[in-house]
């Protein structure tokens, strides 16, 4: 495995402006689900709507967490990917743990 010192560096500001973009729309925009406000008719109690709502919460936290983890799983797997194929990099990794090559050592499953 080759190592690539590079992507270990801290992001140029261009980088870093869009990465806070990112967290700012994740953080105002994580929770506004459609479902979410379904949530608010449908509840039939006030304890019902709490609970879900604390659930929902943590949920789009989960999905974000998984599939930042298969993209920096992926960065030693994939190094000659360029910026269109890398969004592919999902399937890359699912059909990789399907043959059984990738997740070796660090088993999500």
């Amino acid at each position: 495995m080759d190592i690539n010192p590079a992507k270990a560096l801290p992001p140029s500001p261009e980088k870093f402006r869009t990465w806070v973009g990112m967290l700012v729309l994740f953080f105002f925009g994580g929770a506004m689900y459609p479902q979410g406000i379904q949530r608010l008719y449908a509840a039939k109690s006030m304890r019902t709507l709490k609970r879900s709502l604390a659930v929902m919460v943590f949920l789009p936290l989960g999905l974000v967490l998984f599939t930042l983890m298969m993209g920096v799983l992926a960065i030693p797997q994939f190094p000659a990917l360029d910026r269109i194929q890398s969004d592919k990099v999902m399937t890359l990794m699912l059909n990789a743990r399907k043959k059984g090559s990738v997740f070796q050592f660090v088993n999500f499953f």
